[in-house]
């Protein structure tokens, strides 16, 4: 009963297989706690459970755990004639969502210890100001991919997408007007990789890039730190999204969890963090709902919209929906919500201009009024 301890996933079932191991048996055990002896059997089982998940179960002469994050996908025994184990093969796989929670609690330990943003107020140029909200959207960023210029017809590489990312913030924050909120809309795929290897993270299809994914941390988090900061010099709150998209699904969280725990001391940086890919904002009589485009499309989003925020839709007039994942710009209007499609400030890699995709490269502030919907917008280009 000790070996079990390991496999307990929660203090309350700590709690009960120890009391199970002091006192000898379950009815003991559940006398001492004072539960039915139906509690403690069943806590016994789902703990067993999670024992053969990580490959230990004895009764099935399994008495190697797999381990923490793997879970064991089978097992082949051979036995001599005698019914002795000669040799066992364990097979395991990652236990994604494990190793997902793993990584999230490194990234809190870690964050524990980064110093906290110190803001300076910024100053509003008129009353009309304190009603808008700026939205700067870069989707599809692709921060740490490569491109040859001779095959993409643009080079690009981490360096070369990191300067144009401070240039595209500066020209933003300079050519929109100071406004009572600024929403940084990193609207999916922020990130060209989501691990050590260079793929896709579901269907794991190959990815040109040119940096170690710690490096691309690093470049991340500095880029999403200056825009923040910018930001900040004209608007009086800034609220950080940063989407999910296909390519950075685990990344996402992290970098949520990251920087809410940076500007958790301050009022004026609100950071969005949501496990589900839609998001919503609601600012006076406008709605925003964001997604990247790898779930839903622009054809999708009102009905979707309208479902996940019935709350936001009923208290708005003025309602939009921003995607991304296609690199090209569609708006179409229905069913009272404009979505737009957006375009990308990254060029082509080998996989987009060996099949012939072309696009206009671009990002946009649109400025929102409280009580108008869109007013004016800015677009910047490579």
């Amino acid at each position: 009963m000790n070996e079990l301890l390991q496999f307990c996933e929660t203090e309350s079932q700590r709690k009960y297989i120890n009391a199970l191991i002091e006192h000898g048996s379950q009815r003991a055990a559940a006398n001492a706690l004072g539960c039915s002896k139906g509690t403690i059997s069943g806590i016994v089982k789902t703990v067993k459970r999670n024992a053969a998940k990580r490959g230990y179960n004895p009764d099935a002469d399994m008495t190697k755990p797999a381990p923490e994050g793997f879970i064991v996908k089978g097992t082949s025994t051979l036995y001599d004639g005698d019914g002795n184990i000669k040799q066992q093969w364990v097979k395991t796989h990652a236990d994604l969502e494990q190793q997902n929670q793993m990584f999230l609690s490194a990234i809190e330990e870690i964050a524990s210890g980064i110093p906290r943003f110190e803001f300076k107020e910024p100053t509003l140029q008129s009353e009309e100001s304190h009603k808008l909200m700026n939205l700067f959207t870069l989707t599809d960023y692709h921060l740490g991919m490569m491109a040859w210029g001779l095959e993409s017809g643009t080079d690009w590489n981490t360096k070369i997408s990191e300067e144009m990312f401070y240039k595209s913030i500066n020209r933003m924050v300079k050519q929109s007007p100071p406004a009572a909120i600024g929403v940084l809309n990193l609207q999916g795929d922020f990130l060209h990789t989501d691990m050590m290897e260079a793929v896709t993270p579901t269907n794991h299809h190959s990815l040109d890039t040119d940096v170690r994914f710690p490096q691309l941390i690093e470049v991340a988090v500095r880029s999403i730190k200056y825009a923040v900061n910018e930001m900040l010099e004209t608007h009086g709150k800034v609220i950080l999204l940063i989407a999910q998209g296909n390519h950075d699904i685990a990344s996402t969280h992290w970098l949520q969890m990251l920087f809410k725990m940076y500007y958790e001391n301050t009022t004026k940086v609100e950071v969005i963090v949501h496990p589900n890919p839609y998001y919503c904002i609601e600012h006076g009589q406008t709605m925003l709902v964001v997604h990247h485009g790898h779930r839903a499309d622009t054809g999708k989003l009102s009905s979707i919209a309208a479902g996940l925020f019935p709350k936001q839709w009923g208290n708005t007039a003025y309602r939009y929906a921003h995607t991304g994942h296609r690199h090209h710009k569609v708006i179409r209007e229905n069913f009272g919500i404009i979505v737009e499609q957006h375009q990308t400030l990254a060029p082509k890699d080998a996989y987009s201009a060996h099949g012939g995709y072309i696009a206009e490269r671009g990002a946009s502030v649109i400025t929102y009024h409280s009580e108008m919907g869109e007013v004016s917008r800015v677009t910047v280009r490579p």
